[in-house]
Order: structure tokens, then sequence, then C-alpha cells
């Protein structure tokens, strides 16, 4: 058994083991706890050890060559965590699965500004398909803390934008135009849109109700709304 202690003081907590024999080769638990838990991946660098959280078996999880920032991440409760796919790219983010151990995952190869983003309470995300347009928003799932973000690289005119309470927003379809706005579809998230090829002067107007609000495209002319 090959031990190798890399905490301070060669404390027990900090003294890792590697199997030789078994399906967990080249990973590491702690020699010196009975609940605790660490293990680092195989190949993995020395910041990717595994960390208690708190509670009982608790614990952040590397994969095997993935890069620092890859590392895994508490969202609350007992076990739930975010984990990042062995060889995904730095940007690469999380999509809930279901279950206890509910994590975000965004597949390998979809770009960075598609990625995911917790909104409050668990483990509540949007994601943006992988290969759609910088120009496509987030639109919500559902909850109660809902949230927007504009992509990397997105048009400022085909953006996200608050109209009041607490998260609330717009969503521009990816691969609109930049006049292209929104119309009312009812419910809470009321929005509104222009026809794509609609003349500068065609503007926002209020419809009433509580978001109400005005918009004018970015490049429409002077007397444009």
């Amino acid at each position: 058994m090959n031990k190798d202690c890399q905490g301070p003081s060669g404390s027990l907590l900090e003294c890792y083991w590697e199997p030789t024999e078994s399906l967990l080769k080249g990973y590491w638990k702690p020699t010196g706890s009975l609940l605790e838990a660490y293990r680092r991946a195989a190949g993995s660098l020395r910041e990717a050890c595994w960390k208690p959280t708190g509670g009982l078996l608790e614990a952040y999880r590397r994969p095997a060559g993935s890069l620092p920032e890859a590392c895994w991440k508490p969202t609350g409760g007992l076990l739930e965590a975010y984990r990042r796919p062995a060889g995904s790219l730095p940007e690469a983010c999380w999509k809930p699965t279901g279950g206890l151990l509910e994590v975000f995952e965004k597949p390998a190869g979809s770009l960075q500004e598609g990625c995911w983003k917790p909104t409050g309470g668990l483990l509540e995300a949007y994601r943006r398909p992988a290969g759609s347009l910088p120009e496509a928003c987030w639109k919500p799932t559902g909850g109660l803390l809902e949230v927007f973000e504009k992509p990397a690289g997105s048009l400022q005119e085909g953006c996200w934008k608050p109209t009041g309470g607490l998260l609330e927003a717009y969503r521009r379809p990816a691969g609109s135009l930049p006049e292209d706005c929104w119309k009312p579809t009812g419910g809470l998230l009321e929005a509104y849109r222009r026809p794509a090829g609609s003349l500068p002067e065609d503007c926002w107007k209020p419809t009433g109700g509580l978001l109400e609000a005005y918009r004018r495209p970015a490049g429409s002319l002077p007397e444009a709304c």
C-alpha cells in the first residue's frame, strides 16, 4: 500500500493511500477517518484533491485529467454537488439530471455563452443548447427566482432586459434580427416582439399591467420611439 501524507504535520486526515489492484486504482482516500472522505483522481493535480464541505460524506471531486477550474462545488444539502465531465472545456457547465444528487452539466463542445448559472434556491438553472447562435438567450424554465443571461458576443439589442419585480426579463429568439422584438405571450413574464423587417418607427408600446416597458432597437433612426 503506497502512502503519501500530503497535508501539514502529517495528520491522519491529510494522509492518503492509493489502491493498487481495484476499480478505484489511482484514487485517494483518507487513512484516519471513518466518514469524511477525500479522494484524488488518477493523474489529477494536487489542487484537485477532495475537500470536505461539512456534514457526513460531502466531498468535492475533480475528474482525472480535468483542469483545476473543473472542481466540484457544493450546492447545499447532504450530497448535492456540481460536476464537470472529464475532458470538457473550462466553460462547460451543468444541467440538472434529477434525483437527490442533482448536478449540472453542459455538453462537451458547447459554447461558453451557453453555460448554466444557478438562480437561487437549491439547484435551479438555465441552459442554452450547444451550438445555438450567440444571440440566443436564456428562457425561463419555471421556479421562484428565475434569472436570465445575455450570452457573450450576442448583440446588444437582442439581449435580456429586466422589467421589474425580482429577476423577470425579456428574451430574443436565436437568429432573430436586431429589429425583431417581442410581442406579449401572456402569463407573468409577458414580453413584446417587433416583426423582423419592420421599419425603425415601429417601436415598443405598453399594453397595460405591471411589467410595462418600452424599448427602441439598437441602430434605429432618431425618429424611432
